[in-house]
């Protein structure tokens, strides 16, 4: 077993008795010290297959009690791709299956911290509030049981309960919010496992969630803590707690890694880029759950106050190096990033959620506010962030490695979706003062009845901007209409739902699951068709092909738990399942493709962590059968399916985001790749997408900086090459 030994227990899991060792952490009960105990069980003999091909299910395993669980194997011979999922029992009731992303945080390579942790593949710990068993489902590509597979349950004892806080202090007292800090919540110090390292000053600030449960209580918030501390020191082996401050849906910030609030201790937060940063964890899952508002100012408030001891102004953008680890950036390579940034941002990784995402602008506001009251230590450094030399890109999180898709069910979303009764996404207030800013925007081609091409940009962070643009033949780039439209829509796709001139947009909420589509018209008015609510959590929405009916097909997947479906939107609006499955997890482009010349479209798959690609027929939409594979670069944040030379079939354009390594090439009806043309475009490029703006032969491109707000429209002939229009 792993971690320390304490004492030998005995657990009964469902058909057998095993027997196994408990990690505690001692103290006296009351005051001080809380004892919690992590209980590690062998499950390698307690699975068995389910009927769903390559799918495992533990038998139950039953203890007295716990509000912590992860799932960990040995990394030798471990699958390429596992989709873990647990349910715990609770009052008698069964939760629902609940995944678990694998660990993506770590201390850097090269630390005394990354020599101590354990050689160990791990889960995010869940946070369950109070269990009483657990059961876990684990899908891997040959239905194989990885190596040491175990269970851990953590019982973070009885202890502190009350909400008691210690301000901030003596650096920047004047402002600075109130703490519970490590002795109130009942932290065993003799648990860490080594001495708090520093780093020379602090940048940035980095927002992650916990997962888990959002039904704890304010009397519960220090246990969970204390069990988030017991699993990263006892299972993953780090040194201590990972983050530097946790923060409650209550909006109470607990003093997270021991070394000193106002000093610049490095965590184990964001693997790659711990060094001259700080880690600020919201307790729950915002993946699926809304952000409270005071949990998102008080996340705010502490980091503001952070920075400003340092002499930061919690705004404008940093450059950093990773470290590689486990960071989706390679070891040397400089990201330009916002100076309070996600997790995800860095990370192969959707923390923190895309409801706390979507509220950054929020915290960065708060952040900023306190940053620039907060009185700044003598002591502290008074340097700004360097700028960025150069623009770079933040592309989507890319989960672990994956190998290709096989077929196993999952939940799908409502086929009989519900209204939402207060549609808010379209008939914007015109504002047109409002500029057009393309920093983190969205940027999608539109079919419209105008002449030419337009396209449409959104900013899914507050206010919403959203502007309609027409495109010409020279590439020029006027603005038709400006107007907002409600924040924190992860998904515009184009649709033809209505079969009038020009498209319509669909409009998907990944946390809230609301779906709303519009109509495009020539004025750039958006005019609501439809407005409806499917399951959140799907990372893709593409537009496919698959019965030659009238309304519109999407593919829907989760590049986290790998469950896909087929889906028919009518004009009505009704959702109609076709078909559903489970994926690996893991592919972060997913594009509508022409391959075989038939009236069907294909599907262009590709995973940015293994460089894996894959061209599937999509059949009916019941069954996906794989036409080819392709090894291409690893980190790409565009491959694009596109037309240049007017022939039957597609061209493929591939883009590395730091190299600026360029590819055009043809795909075959049997799905090979000819190279056509290779080009070196400056780096930073974050979203690629074709359109048609000049009525000639060959295709444009939109080529778009996310992090710069740059944009250009390229023309593309036949033989693959690139010439500006705008």
């Amino acid at each position: 077993m792993r971690g320390p030994v304490a004492v030998t227990a005995v657990v009964a899991v469902t058909g057998a008795l095993l027997v196994f060792d408990v990690a505690a952490l001692p103290g006296p009960p009351g005051g001080g010290p809380v004892e919690a105990a992590r209980t590690v069980v062998p499950l390698s003999g307690a699975v068995a297959a389910t009927g769903e091909p390559g799918v495992l299910q533990s038998d139950v395993v039953e203890s007295d009690g716990f509000s912590v669980v992860g799932v960990t194997w040995s990394p030798e011979d471990a699958p390429a791709s596992a989709a873990v999922q647990v349910r715990v029992r609770e009052d008698g009731g069964w939760s629902a299956w609940e995944p678990l992303e694998l660990v993506d945080s770590a201390p850097d390579p090269g630390t005394e911290e990354a020599r101590l942790a354990a050689d160990v593949v791990a889960t995010e710990p869940l946070v369950t509030g109070s269990a009483d068993a657990v059961q876990v489902r684990l899908a891997t590509p040959d239905g194989e049981t990885p190596e040491d597979l175990e269970v851990v349950l953590v019982d973070p004892g009885e202890g502190p309960t009350t909400t008691e806080t210690t301000p901030l202090s003596p650096a920047g007292a004047a402002t600075a919010p109130s703490v519970v800090t490590r002795a109130q919540w009942g932290a065993d110090e003799s648990r860490r496992r080594c001495s708090p390292s520093y780093s020379s000053t602090v940048v940035a600030g980095v927002v992650h969630h916990t997962a888990g449960t959002n039904a704890y209580t304010a009397a519960e918030s220090a246990g969970i803590v204390r069990g988030i501390y017991a699993y990263h020191t006892g299972t993953l082996g780090w040194c201590d707690v990972g983050y530097n401050f946790l923060v409650d849906k209550y909006g109470t910030v607990f003093e997270g890694r021991y070394g000193g609030i106002t000093k610049a201790v490095r965590g184990a937060h964001a693997g790659g880029f711990n060094d001259r940063t700080f880690g600020v964890s919201a307790l729950g899952n915002y993946q699926t759950a809304a952000a409270p508002a005071v949990m998102v100012k008080a996340m705010g408030e502490v980091v503001g106050w952070k920075m400003g001891l340092f002499g930061r102004t919690a705004t404008g953008t940093v450059t950093l190096t990773s470290a590689g680890g486990t960071s989706r950036y390679a070891a040397g390579t400089s990201v330009q990033l916002p100076a309070v940034f996600a997790h995800r941002d860095v990370g192969q990784t959707s923390c923190p959620g895309v409801n706390l995402y979507a509220a950054m602008g929020t915290l960065r506001s708060v952040a900023a506010q306190r940053a620039a009251a907060t009185t700044t230590p003598s002591t502290s450094p008074s340097t700004s962030p360097t700028p960025a030399p150069s623009p770079s890109t933040t592309p989507a999180p890319t989960p672990a490695p994956t190998p290709a898709p096989t077929p196993a069910p999952t939940a799908a979303p409502t086929t009989t979706p519900t209204p939402t009764t207060t549609p808010t996404a379209t008939s914007p207030t015109p504002t047109s003062a409002s500029p057009l800013d393309l920093r983190r925007a969205t940027v999608v081609p539109v079919d419209s009845p105008r002449a030419g091409a337009q396209l449409l940009t959104y900013l899914p962070v507050s206010p919403g901007t959203r502007h309609v643009t027409d495109v010409t033949a020279r590439g020029a780039v006027t603005t038709v209409q400006s107007g907002r439209w409600t924040a924190g829509w992860s998904q515009v796709v184009p649709v033809e739902l209505d079969g009038t001139a020009g498209e319509e947009l669909l409009l998907y909420n990944r946390g809230s699951g609301r779906v709303v589509v519009v109509d495009t018209t020539g004025s750039g008015s958006t005019p609501m068709l439809l407005d409806r609510t499917w399951s959140g959590g799907w990372t893709h929405v593409v537009p496919v092909e698959v019965d030659g009916r009238t309304g519109s097909e999407l593919l829907l997947y989760s590049s986290v738990t790998g469950a896909q479906r087929v889906v028919r939107l009518s004009r009505t609006g009704t959702t109609t399942t076709i078909s559903r499955t489970t994926w690996s997890t893991g592919w972060t482009h997913l594009s509508a493709a022409e391959v075989d010349r038939t009236a069907r479209s294909e599907l262009s798959v590709y995973n940015a962590a293994t460089g894996r690609h894959l061209l599937l027929e999509l059949g009916s939409g019941t069954l996906s059968t794989r036409i080819a594979q392709h090894t291409l670069a690893k980190g790409l944040s565009a491959v694009v399916p596109l037309e240049v030379d007017r022939t039957a079939g597609t061209e493929l354009l591939t883009y590395h985001p730091v190299t600026g390594a360029t590819s055009v090439s043809d795909v075959s009806a049997t799905g090979g790749l000819t190279p056509l043309r290779t080009h070196t475009w400056t780096a930073g490029w974050t979203r690629m997408a074709p359109l048609e703006a000049d009525g000639t032969s060959g295709s444009e491109l939109v080529v778009h900086n996310a992090a710069t707000g740059r944009l250009l429209v390229l023309d593309l002939d036949s033989g693959g090459g690139a010439s500006r229009l705008g």
